[in-house]
This record gives structure tokens, C-alpha cells and sequence, in this order.
């Protein structure tokens, strides 16, 4: 067996024994320290039975230790090595040498862990948790280049979509209204928009519609995500966004007749 820097404790056998149970709280406490002493004694697992034994235990007084060692002693077994009597626990011996064998088989690299390591995982831990923590939507949030495109592609308006995501996520409370990733959100609310009623029905905006689309492309140009005369996401026209079917208008089909 090899000296061990942690072994297992099972603490429901050790409180529902009746050893422990019958012993007072100073027995308890001279129980405890002469198991600590037997993973570190030498023959290990070991104490020698002698007139020290007492001090070992931790007792104040030898007398008092006489008067009462008896309770903890019933806890030990007794045996005959190189002309002396010894005490040892039967159970703990087992689990040393399990552990041993245990430690032995591992790398020792791996069980060198310093606090520093502890700091790092538990930093990185943190992070991840606060990057997966749900929010409601915030205030910046705005379709991308890529919420465009899918709305071009089902023949959705992104914008007045977008308008009606964001006025029900406002509105809706408790965890409905928090999410992860509000950008893969709003794509499978655009996927979705399709089966409500969210396709072009052939019809050009309001003009509070329009103002909604203006301000959105306002925004985004702003933030320097679209340009006042360049593309608004692949495959999107943005013209002159006050004319008739123009800019993100300009997605809907031209009305017939």
C-alpha cells in the first residue's frame, strides 16, 4: 500500500453505525484521529498498542483516556507483529489498498491539480454560462444579411415580419419571451411566417408600413450594415426606398389590373 493524499469517507455507514452512535463526542473525535493516524503510521494502516497510544487519540489525560477507550477500541482489531500488539480497522485497510491500486494505475501528471487549474475551468465555466444565458430581445436587435435573404427567398417581407416578431416578443412575458439565440429565432420565425399568412398577398405597404420599413433601413445603414445605395443582403435591390415598389418594397409582386 502507498500513503494516500485523499481516500473515500462514506458518511451514511460512519453516522448510522451503532459503534458510532454509542460513542460520546470526544470518543467520536478520538475514533477519527486514530483512523488519520493509521494512513500515516509505519507498518502503514498500523498503530502500535503502547502507553502513547493515548496521546495519539488526541485524550487530554491518560486516566480519562483509561477510563473511557474502551467504546473506541471495540472499533479496531488487535494483532500480533514483531513482538508488539497493534490496532488496526479491518475496513479501512480495504479501502486503502483499493485506492493504492487505483493510484497506481493512473499517470501521476494526472493527479497533480493545483488551485490555479480549479480558477481557470471554473472562469471558462462562467463565460459559457453567460453566453448561453436567455434574454429577452434587445433593444439593438435587427434582421441581418442573412434574415434577408431567407425572407427573398420564401417571398416574405423581412421587414414587416421582423415588425410583428419584435412587437410579440415585447409584449409576451414569463419564458416565452426570453431565448438563447434570437438571431436563430427570428430565421424560424420568417420559415414559419409562411404558414400564417406571412407571404406577400400582392398588396404594396401602408404608409405606416413604409415608415416602419424606412426606419429599419435607417437603422441598418447607421450601423454601417447596408449601404445607402448598395445591396441590402444578397440578391436585394434597395433603390430609392420612397418610390412606388421600390427598395425593400420593391420584394412585393406588382399589383394586377
Amino acid at each position: 500500500m502507498e500513503k494516500l493524499d485523499w481516500m473515500p469517507l462514506y458518511i451514511d455507514k460512519l453516522l448510522s453505525s451503532p459503534y458510532w452512535q454509542d460513542m460520546q463526542d470526544f470518543q467520536q473525535g478520538w475514533y477519527i484521529n486514530l483512523l488519520l493516524r493509521c494512513t500515516r503510521s509505519e507498518p502503514l494502516g498500523y498503530l502500535r498498542m503502547d502507553s502513547n497510544l493515548w496521546t495519539i487519540a488526541g485524550a487530554r489525560r491518560r486516566d480519562f483516556w483509561e477510563s473511557h477507550k474502551s467504546a473506541v477500541l471495540a472499533c479496531f482489531k488487535v494483532r500480533e507483529m514483531e513482538g508488539h500488539r497493534w490496532i488496526y480497522n479491518e475496513r479501512l485497510l480495504s479501502v486503502m489498498e483499493v485506492q493504492s491500486k487505483k493510484y497506481r494505475k493512473k499517470p501521476r501528471e494526472s493527479l497533480s491539480i493545483s488551485p490555479e487549474d480549479f480558477v481557470v475551468d471554473l472562469s471558462k465555466s462562467k463565460e459559457e454560462k453567460r453566453s448561453n444565458k436567455a434574454t429577452r430581445i434587445p433593444e439593438a436587435f435587427i434582421p441581418t444579411d442573412e434574415h434577408y435573404t431567407i425572407a427573398a427567398e420564401l417571398g416574405v417581407n423581412c421587414d414587416m415580419e421582423f415588425q410583428k416578431f419584435r412587437d410579440y416578443f415585447l409584449g409576451v412575458s414569463g419564458e416565452k419571451g426570453v431565448k438563447r439565440d434570437w438571431n436563430a429565432t427570428l430565421r424560424n420565425w420568417l420559415r414559419n411566417s409562411i404558414n400564417f399568412g406571412g407571404r406577400s398577398s400582392g398588396r404594396e405597404p401602408t404608409k405606416a408600413e413604409q415608415r416602419v420599413i424606412n426606419s429599419r433601413r435607417n437603422i441598418r445603414i447607421a450601423l454601417g450594415d447596408l449601404s445607402p445605395t448598395g445591396s441590402g443582403g444578397p440578391g436585394v435591390s434597395v433603390g430609392d426606398p420612397t418610390g412606388p415598389n421600390e427598395g425593400l418594397a420593391g420584394l412585393l409582386p406588382e399589383r394586377k389590373g
